[in-house]
């Protein structure tokens, strides 16, 4: 259990709490850790103050997947005296999905794809990859009854049943990232249709946002391609969180201002007008490098729309693939297939080979 547990972490909202409020998170951890169902508080601390330290230590754990944070508080003239943690396993059943999960074909792949990267914001990258490509959405759970779905609200969804909700994928994200090190933390909101969680990172001194769920086909892909990636929100800054998701905090959180680490601006995929060069460079860069698509960001609402218009009702995409063709052997200059996000300004061109 000890190479599962998270041992170096940024806990993140434990630094928010005064020196009493850290010690009983400390006695909270310390509990729940070896698997108490009670403990006994001292020291005059209201309901609303309990029950923020234990939300603030469920959100810096996500290997403690065995308690969400159903409690029930004991109080004396108005103090709490006890808090009584409300399991959603069994001892025996927790230590027997602590060592499958550690036995996982994907524990080990993660681990593994993590420590061959070089820099931080690559892992990252690498880990949004992987959950993506090994975990499902689990439609089934918002709306179940009972807790036959339990599974999907943690990390046990992503690595055991590969199947999980927006607070298994940003969970199983924080577990791994903080195992390698990596400054990352859960957060949650609402989006326009639910409650949802994500996650804010740091990367060289700089916060963005990361939404895993939202990168995966379900909510990303009109097509519904199994094999797609978006990568939309991938260190995205509060303006770019804001355009479609309502954040709904219950503690501060920090501005994110910064743009380098944003997926197009690190791969040079974000233009700030549109010519059929541009189109042809993407398309030879990505073809180069063995993708089965492009995606392009423009930087205004107004230059998507050009490109559009351009590309596609003047048919300029056809001469972008024929020049592109002479360098990039093999791609079919007759037939296009595409899709465009309104929301995020992008085009996703595939790219279509006759060999």
């Amino acid at each position: 259990m000890d190479n599962y547990l998270l041992q170096k972490s940024m806990y993140y909202y434990y630094g928010m709490l005064n020196d009493r409020e850290k010690e009983l998170y400390k006695i909270f951890l310390n509990a729940l850790l070896n698997m108490k169902t009670t403990v006994d508080i001292t020291g005059s601390f209201g309901a609303s103050q309990v029950e923020k330290i234990d939300l603030y230590l469920i959100n810096d754990r996500p290997d403690i997947f065995w308690y969400r944070g159903k409690s029930t508080l004991t109080t004396r003239n108005n103090m709490v005296v006890q808090i009584e943690f409300h399991y959603v396993y069994t001892a025996i059943q927790i230590r027997s999905i602590i060592k499958d999960i550690e036995n996982s074909s994907l524990y080990r792949l993660i681990n593994s794809k993590l420590s061959a990267e070089k820099s931080d914001v690559d892992k990252m990258l690498r880990l949004y990859e992987l959950i993506i490509q090994n975990t499902e959405y689990e439609r089934n759970a918002p709306n179940a009854m009972g807790n036959y779905y339990e599974y999907a609200y943690g990390l046990e969804g992503v690595m055991l049943k590969h199947r999980a909700v927006c607070s298994g994928y940003a969970k199983a994200f924080q577990y791994f990232a903080s195992k390698h090190n990596l400054l990352c933390t859960i957060v949650t909101g609402q989006t326009k249709r639910e409650r949802h969680a994500w996650n804010l990172v740091n990367l060289y001194g700089d916060y963005y946002y990361i939404d895993v769920t939202w990168g995966d086909p379900i909510f990303s892909n009109t097509n519904k391609d199994p094999n797609y990636i978006s990568y939309d929100y991938f260190c995205i800054t509060t303006a770019d969180l804001r355009e479609s998701h309502q954040p709904v905090f219950d503690y501060p959180m920090p501005m994110c201002t910064a743009t380098k680490y944003n997926y197009y601006e690190y791969f040079g995929l974000k233009e700030m007008v549109y010519s059929v060069e541009s189109i042809v460079r993407h398309i030879v860069n990505a073809a180069e490098k063995g993708k089965k698509e492009v995606v392009i960001k423009y930087s205004t609402q107004a230059t998507y729309q050009h490109a559009i218009t351009s590309l596609f009702q003047k048919s300029e995409i056809f001469e972008a693939l024929k020049i592109a063709s002479k360098y990039a052997k093999g791609l079919d200059t007759n037939k296009i297939k595409y899709s465009t996000n309104d929301a995020n300004r992008t085009i996703t061109i595939n790219l279509v080979r006759i060999f």
